[in-house]
């Protein structure tokens, strides 16, 4: 049956939908236009909005006086001025620090300067590419434009525009170049067996990072660009064939819906189209391993990549995924599948911890053995606090060490964050402010909670762990059932990209069970189906993620796996189409502010 929203929830979507824009409020222009062809860029905010959009003019002179005005004379915009041999003045345009100088010298002014012209010859715009193409051979793309506001736009994306006397065109020539960190290991995702690649902060050294691993022509990209200053390259990369199209037209759909003022990073993306904005449960995986990211194309998912930015999004992805290292596919399946239980027990333990020993010390004396229970009322003996309170306060004090050792330098975070707390807790329990249990419970808590193979979801337990200890602090072990099952319920009734997140749990898929819990050999996972989003007609029957034709093979990172490469994906009589996702989403309209939502 299809999911029946709460009568509170029904009544937060009316309100939303009376205080938001409606859809013909939008700007002109904002909407989806003529289709596009995958790896055509879709820019969501040009610069034609703001930059005068006239044509180029014939004369050198007023071009380059226009050029210097649209950028109020910036310092680093460079004019160089040169003279074509035999024929007409020519103006380069570029920033500097966004060209190399050298690559501009060798392949694009020297050659212009040896053109073949005679005295007729005008040096037209199509003479001039003909020259370069055949010439410039390190020059990588030379596009002819007409328009003053394409060359401001090129320009700001590091291209030298050639600007010709007597010429309505411009020549936007790639010499682009930007000093970015060399490729390393990941900090966030390190390995002891595994690759030590990891994405930096440029778009174009992070595709290749991909297309590295992804060595066929049925890799796609849809690419973008957002932000109406900052400009923000965006590509969505995903396999032809293996992706469910359903998917990447939800995910076309919502990225399409994006109007912001600056994207800095690549959560700003996330936010702006996961399912469920209120929900403490990351819907998309960022990673930093290209590794990840390449499995995750042979899975059937897709992957975002921001200009910038060092972690790529990952959609859809299940509660599983997110339990899961990249070295459980590098090391051996039975060491795997016990360090995969060994993590689930960490994780349930960092949630739950505190909060059993609330209950058990306030309301449930019985849940102890006697001399453990006389002990811990003997260290509480000198303790004016109550244990709920105590057990608080140092939580948050051990949230404050957290926090302080990840602001401090690398070289002394570790060590104030460390010496601090032995340190203060020690004094606080001389002082009787604190008994030594309690210190006992927070260090396991926070020792289980470095488990957490993902930072997103460490984040979620960390605040499902304050939630739990105030439902035992008021009912005691039946406020951490209550609490336990309200975490179930969102969590069934949680979805990124049309896709269960407790797939294949909920709904049941036994097949793809090998893959969840413990990892079976990698001979044993070829028949498992791959998740895909699901659809009104299969809502009462079998249910997302139950495909019967296998899927794609495992890889680092997943929950779930696949088939070789030479199955077919599974054709469905109707058009897969994602069920639209609950709450805010269903009201987003323009989004204008960088990180916030109108």
């Amino acid at each position: 049956m299809p999911r029946r929203r709460s009568l509170l929830r029904g009544l937060f979507i009316w309100l939303a939908r009376v205080l938001s824009p409606r859809p013909h409020d939008r700007p002109a222009g904002s909407g989806r236009g003529p289709e596009r062809q995958p790896g055509d860029e879709m820019v969501t905010t040009p610069l034609a909005h703001d930059v005068d959009d006239a044509p180029l003019s014939r004369d050198l002179s007023a071009n380059v006086e226009r050029m210097e005005k649209a950028w109020h004379h910036a310092a680093d915009l460079v004019v160089r001025r040169f003279g074509i041999s035999g024929g007409p003045r020519a103006a380069l345009v570029f920033l500097k620090g966004q060209v190399d100088d050298a690559r501009l010298d060798l392949s694009v002014v020297r050659p212009l300067q040896r053109v073949p012209l005679d005295g007729k010859d005008k040096a037209p715009m199509d003479r001039l590419v003909e020259h370069l193409e055949e010439r410039a051979v390190h020059t990588v793309h030379l596009e002819v434009l007409s328009s003053f506001a394409d060359a401001v736009d090129r320009v700001a994306h590091g291209y030298a525009v050639l600007l010709v006397d007597g010429e309505a065109e411009a020549l936007a020539i790639n010499v682009y170049t930007r000093p970015h960190r060399a490729v390393e290991e990941p900090g966030t995702e390190q390995v002891v067996r595994g690759p030590r690649e990891g994405f930096v902060e440029d778009l174009d050294t992070n595709l290749a990072l991909m297309r590295a691993r992804v060595r066929h022509p049925a890799l796609r990209f849809l690419a973008y660009r957002f932000g109406r200053y900052s400009q923000t390259r965006v590509r969505v990369l995903y396999l032809d064939g293996r992706t469910p199209p359903a998917l990447v037209e939800e995910v076309r759909q919502r990225l399409e819906r994006i109007e912001i003022d600056a994207i800095i990073e690549s959560s700003y993306i996330e936010e702006l189209i996961e399912d469920a904005p209120y929900s403490p449960f990351p819907q998309m995986l960022p990673t930093e391993r290209p590794d990840v990211a390449a499995a995750a194309l042979y899975e059937g998912r897709v992957v975002i990549l921001t200009d910038g930015s060092p972690f790529a999004l990952i959609a859809p992805v299940t509660f599983w995924s997110l339990l899961q290292a990249s070295e459980d596919y590098y090391q051996r399946h039975l060491l795997s599948s016990f360090l995969r239980l060994l993590r689930v027990v960490l994780i349930i333990s960092s949630v739950t911890l505190p909060a059993l020993y609330i209950a058990a010390v306030i309301f449930h004396h019985g849940m102890l053995p006697t001399p453990l229970l006389i002990t811990i009322a003997a260290s509480r003996e000198r303790v004016p606090l109550p244990a709920a309170l105590e057990i608080f306060l140092f939580e948050v004090a051990f949230e404050a060490f957290r926090e302080a050792g990840v602001r401090l330098p690398r070289s002394v975070g570790q060590t104030v964050g460390i010496v601090g707390g032995i340190i203060i807790g020690q004094a606080a329990v001389q002082a009787g402010l604190i008994s030594a249990p309690v210190i006992v419970v927070i260090a396991l808590t926070g020792l289980a909670s470095f488990a957490t193979p993902h930072a997103g979801l460490a984040g979620s337990m960390r605040i499902l762990r304050f939630f739990l200890i105030l439902m035992a602090a008021s009912f005691g072990l039946y406020g951490i059932l209550i609490g336990g099952g309200l975490i179930q319920v969102h969590l069934l009734a949680l979805r990124s990209f049309g896709i269960p997140y407790l797939w294949p749990l909920s709904p049941l898929d036994l097949r793809s069970l090998k893959d969840i819990l413990v990892r079976w050999p990698i001979w044993g996972l070829w028949s498992a189906p791959r998740p895909e989003p699901e659809t009104a007609d299969r809502a009462d029957g079998a249910g997302a993620g139950g495909g019967t034709d296998p899927g794609t093979a495992a890889g680092p990172g997943s929950g779930e796996t696949g088939s070789p490469s030479g199955a077919q994906p599974r054709r469905i009589g109707t058009p897969l189409r994602p069920q639209p996702p609950p709450g805010p989403r269903e009201t987003r309209g323009p989004v204008r502010g960088a990180g916030r939502r109108r």
